[in-house]
């Protein structure tokens, strides 16, 4: 259960001194709201998706930071923030008005970066959001978990579509070893199929207690 393990992780970073901060998690919905959900975006989404928001919580923001010296520099933070359906909802549209307005840039053609975003945009629903408006979101096309940068079109494609799971049931499973953090380049941990916990700069905070599970 997703809101059972934010607890856990909560728990585990204040008893190592790292302090967090909790928003939510906020009512579950009923199945009408989930059904206008997927009438709005035109597409199916993942049963796990379906089961969290109905039997657990709507949308809820975990957030924690740390000294670089306890966990390393790139799991310095961490930040969960799983949108509520209208939240999908409207990002979804204000990314596919970015898609509209980059359509017709006269600088489309020759702009890697909004070539990517016009082409992947519209088949990314954005699930858990950074607050520098990154996301993880889910690509319809084969429901894996691909890593939305929102600066893409001024000079990427960067690490743009970086897959950091193999579905949103993998990201969970994944994300939550490493107690979500946020790592600024998620090229450096990702392969093909999703993020490695080996890499040596999850080390640290992979040995917090129950964390590091397989």
């Amino acid at each position: 259960m997703l809101i059972d393990r934010v607890y856990e992780i909560s728990s585990l970073l204040h008893k190592h001194g790292v302090g967090t901060e909790l928003i939510g998690p906020h009512h579950k919905i009923d199945m009408r709201t989930w059904e206008d959900l997927v009438v709005s975006l035109n597409t199916e989404l993942p049963v796990s998706l379906k089961r969290i928001f109905l039997e657990e919580t709507s949308g809820l923001i975990l957030c924690w930071d740390t000294s670089v010296d306890k966990f390393g520099d790139s799991c310095k933070r961490g930040y969960l923030h799983l949108l509520s359906p209208k939240e999908i909802i409207t990002t979804y549209r204000e990314m596919l008005e970015v898609v509209k307005e980059s359509s017709s840039d006269p600088e489309v053609s020759s702009n890697a970066g909004l070539q990517v975003l016009v082409r992947d945009w519209p088949s990314w629903i954005p699930l858990f959001r950074f607050p520098d408006g990154d996301a993880f979101c889910i690509d319809i096309r084969n429901l894996s978990i691909v890593f939305l940068e929102h600066d893409v079109m001024d000079g990427g494609p960067y690490i743009h579509g970086t897959t950091i799971a193999s579905s949103l049931d993998h990201l969970l499973e994944l994300w939550d070893q490493i107690a979500f953090a946020d790592v600024y380049d998620w090229s450096e941990c990702c392969n093909e199929h999703g993020i490695i916990l080996e890499k040596p700069l999850f080390n640290n905070i992979r040995s917090l207690s129950s964390l590091g599970k397989m």
